[in-house]
């Protein structure tokens, strides 16, 4: 038996292995297959060492590039779901807060149950601005400043109601471009004093601080990335007291104005 020429073989086997990496497949999108041995899946990349590579350095593949490895063991993982499943939900990695500042119009007195105070007709206008975090795709939580406009039938001068509200809304995509909200608005109202002096009564002439609650559903149109216009349609409900007799208010309102995320 030659000795002599087995050991050689197995010294020449032995090199051809050292320089030759093989048994993971990685699959591109594209369907290239890409033989040699993956080293790493870190920072949104594949990184592996080519087959019939002599280098120790690994190359690198960007995952949105790769549908598929096949290890040398049998197992399989799949990026293609993966990249997918993460262009789905754009919200998430979206701007957490954003601003807006609504005008607003609307009509006292539908349910009026002091309609001494302000008869059923009477108008009022008024601005929000608002500012809200993100919580989740759906959730987000804020704050408003509203102020709103009316002028009461006994007072000769007009009547500002001030009402500061934490805010709790829900915001449900219906497309890329259309939003359906819904919101929930309590906090404090405030009715600073008129000027003029009412011989009769000073229900509207004193400053008075009350509670305030809101809730309402709208539509948010985006104009473009971190811009929107928001149409909203609520029930507002204001409360104080005189000489502890409960004065209550209601009044219907539209709301539309722009909102901007940051």
């Amino acid at each position: 038996m030659n000795y002599g020429g087995m050991l050689v073989a197995m010294v020449l086997l032995a090199a051809a292995d050292v320089g030759t990496v093989n048994g993971d497949v990685i699959i591109t999108i594209d369907g290239d297959e890409i033989n040699g041995r993956v080293t790493g899946i870190t920072d949104g990349v594949v990184r592996y060492i080519p087959e019939q590579s002599s280098s120790t350095m690994p190359g690198e593949i960007d995952q949105e590039a790769v549908f598929m490895v096949k290890y040398d063991d049998g197992r399989k993982e799949v990026f293609a779901r993966r990249m997918r499943n993460r262009r789905k939900k754009p919200d998430d990695t979206g701007p957490a807060f954003s601003a807006a500042v609504f005008m607003e119009t609307g009509l006292f007195g539908l349910v009026n149950i002091n309609e001494d105070y302000f008869d059923p007709d009477v108008f009022t206008m008024g601005v929000t601005p608002s500012i809200d975090r993100r919580l989740n795709r759906y959730l987000s939580i804020g704050c408003e400043y509203m102020i709103l406009w009316a002028k009461a039938p006994e007072a000769p001068e007009s009547r500002f109601i001030m009402n500061g509200n934490g805010v709790v809304r829900l915001s449900f995509p219906v497309n890329r471009k259309w939003v359906f909200l819904t919101q929930l608005n309590a906090g404090v109202s405030i009715w600073p004093g008129a000027k003029s002096v009412h011989p009769v009564d000073s229900t509207f002439f004193n400053d008075r601080i009350g509670w305030d609650f809101h809730g309402g559903i709208g539509l948010e149109y985006r104009l473009f990335k971190n811009s929107s216009l928001v149409l909203f349609t609520s029930y507002n409900a204001n409360s104080t007291t005189l000489h502890d007799i409960p004065v209550t208010i209601d009044m219907l309102l539209i709301s539309i104005g722009p909102r901007i995320r940051f």
